[in-house]
């Protein structure tokens, strides 16, 4: 008897223990999740500024200006857009948006990421290429 008693006792602990580090782990993935979220939008943001301040250079430099950014591949692991309408860049990533306001309205063409983007400005229209 004195030999089930422990076994009994010793499965406790280890069901016990189990429990906590299951409290632990769930605990720890939430605040994981929540970097992570935390990492892409300010990745978003730099990126939104970024691309803002580029195209303001391209449209205050005037006719004949070129810059060549290039933009990451991803935002934490994600797919991203950039579009640029009505003075705002905004770049978009799993239905989230960040926005950064230029002072230029449209531009003609897309960015590409992951790639080197050429921003042109010609007869004071921007124009995105890539090479």
């Amino acid at each position: 008897m004195w030999k089930a008693q422990v076994s009994i006792e010793f499965l406790s602990v280890i069901m016990f223990l189990t429990m906590a580090m299951s409290v632990f782990y769930v605990a720890f993935q939430g605040k994981n999740v929540q970097y992570l979220n935390e990492k892409a939008r300010d990745e978003a943001d730099f990126l939104t500024e970024y691309v803002a301040t580029a195209l303001n250079a391209a449209l205050l430099a005037g006719n004949g200006f070129e810059k060549n950014i290039t933009l990451p591949q991803s935002i934490a692991g994600m797919k991203y857009n950039i579009t640029v309408r009505e003075g705002m860049v905004m770049v978009s990533y799993d239905d989230n948006y960040q926005f950064s306001p230029t002072i230029v309205n449209e531009t003609h063409g897309n960015f590409y990421p992951g790639k080197v983007n050429i921003i042109r400005n010609i007869g004071g229209r921007i124009y995105v290429v890539v090479p």
